[in-house]
């Protein structure tokens, strides 16, 4: 590991030769170019590679890391001079190129092929939109984790993921998705979890997750989601994690995930300024909570503590921006024994 090593330059690889056997590398945030990773390519027991953040890497040096026929992991994330995507590497499970100079006019219709192996996608802050994804995962059917946030892809990019028949997860992270999107995503049903942290996806949009078989873990963060929406939610009973943190979810709706999630470990309710001690009688039901997030809910007092008190299995709890006192807070050590933060 020679990340943020900043004064290794690409005389420093040739020195890299002399172990034939390195099966691991890290060079991210060094002062290494296209000569050094073409040096580093002829290692050819490489499996995991991380060239993050090399400001002078650029697409004529990526070309020679397809000689590396055993790499299992390619992280290129922040190189901001690769314009084209990586080469096909047979081999290669896991690929970053997250915030890259990636674009969709430089995605081609063979862009995706070769890449037999894919298992992880990070695609995040590129400049790949709808027709980028699509000429993508028209080859890429055996990908199983996808991360698209900040792409501003729509329900035309999501058609594409449709053909992704092991899909596990999908991070559509502040994508430009409404219902159609969530729709269309809900006919892969291999999907476990999800991320649609976006204020354009509301009540309409989460009917649809239903048809997701086997979702454990949500995360709609910033979404319009009220109390009707829940009432949808609640109908995934697979779910083990979820995150609704949009401001609008009040007691009714504490109450529907108290009667119906309880299989959750980890609740965020953050944001949600209308939950009240109401509501956290009814969550001292979800006795499987390892983690609670109830941050700026100003309505929960200290007539909440021994609700709270109930959730035994609780290691992580957010009671920031309540009304709860930090002494009374504090009392909730003496009931909580596998509590690790507070």
């Amino acid at each position: 590991d020679l990340g943020w090593c900043c004064n290794v330059t690409d005389d420093a690889c040739i020195h890299l030769g002399n172990f034939p056997k390195l099966e691991s590398l890290c060079v991210s945030r060094t002062k290494i170019g296209n000569i050094g990773v073409r040096r580093i390519a002829s290692i050819k027991s490489l499996r995991h590679l991380r060239l993050s953040g090399l400001s002078r890497l650029t697409d004529l040096g990526m070309m020679s890391v397809r000689r590396l026929e055993s790499l299992e992991s390619l992280d290129i994330s922040s190189c901001g001079l690769v314009t084209t995507f990586p080469p096909p590497i047979a081999s290669l499970k896991e690929l970053n190129i997250n915030h890259t100079g990636i674009c969709d006019r430089n995605i081609v219709d063979k862009s995706g092929e070769g890449f037999s192996s894919l298992r992880s996608l990070s695609m995040d802050s590129c400049r790949i939109g709808d027709r980028g994804v699509k000429l993508l995962f028209q080859h890429m059917r055996s990908v199983e984790h996808v991360d698209l946030a900040d792409l501003g892809i729509s329900h035309e990019g999501i058609v594409g993921l449709a053909n992704l028949r092991q899909l596990r997860s999908v991070n559509l992270f502040y994508c430009n998705v409404n219902a159609e999107a969530v729709r269309l995503l809900s006919q892969v049903k291999s999907i476990t979890a999800v991320n649609l942290d976006n204020r354009e996806v509301g009540d309409s949009a989460l009917r649809h997750l239903v048809n997701l078989p086997n979702l454990r873990k949500l995360d709609v963060y910033s979404a319009s989601v009220t109390d009707d929406g829940i009432a949808s939610i609640v109908q995934i009973t697979t779910l083990e994690d979820l995150e609704v943190c949009g401001g609008r979810v009040a007691n009714r709706g504490c109450g529907l995930i108290a009667s119906n999630l309880t299989n959750l470990t980890n609740l965020n309710l953050n944001n949600n300024f209308s939950i009240s001690t109401s509501g956290m009688m009814a969550l001292s039901n979800l006795t499987k909570l390892r983690s609670l997030r109830l941050a700026h809910a100003f309505r929960v007092t200290s007539a909440s503590i021994p609700y709270i008190a109930k959730l035994v299995n609780l290691e992580h709890l957010s009671l920031t921006g309540t009304s709860i006192p930090e002494d009374d807070a504090l009392q909730l050590q003496l009931h909580l024994p596998r509590l690790q933060s507070l």
